[in-house]
């Protein structure tokens, strides 16, 4: 039920703006604050390379999970939310690791 809400609201972005600006305020500006923080922490040990831009890995952490969650909606899930959600972080992780 809550994907379906979901994908009306991000629907009715372009029509509706202030839903945009409440959105970004209430939920994209405070994730992006932490993925900021989780990212700077992640480079100052060197588990990341340098001066990556926290919304591009935001970006590619949610939206293979979108897509996931629409694909599942017509055709069933081939592997468990949990198990895809590993290989997400695994695979993002180890694309952007710093270089060998």
């Amino acid at each position: 039920m809550h994907e379906r809400l979901i994908f009306r609201l991000l629907g009715e972005l372009k029509v509706h703006p202030e839903f945009a600006q409440v959105l970004y305020e209430r939920v994209y500006a405070p994730r992006l604050g932490f993925m900021t923080q989780f990212v700077e922490r992640a480079e100052a040990r060197g588990e990341l390379r340098q001066k990556l831009d926290p919304l591009f890995i935001g970006s590619l952490l949610v939206g293979p999970l979108l897509y996931y969650k629409i694909v599942t909606q017509v055709l069933p899930a081939s592997q468990p939310l949990n198990t895809v959600l590993e290989q997400i972080v695994d695979v993002v992780l180890a694309a952007l690791g710093p270089p060998t």
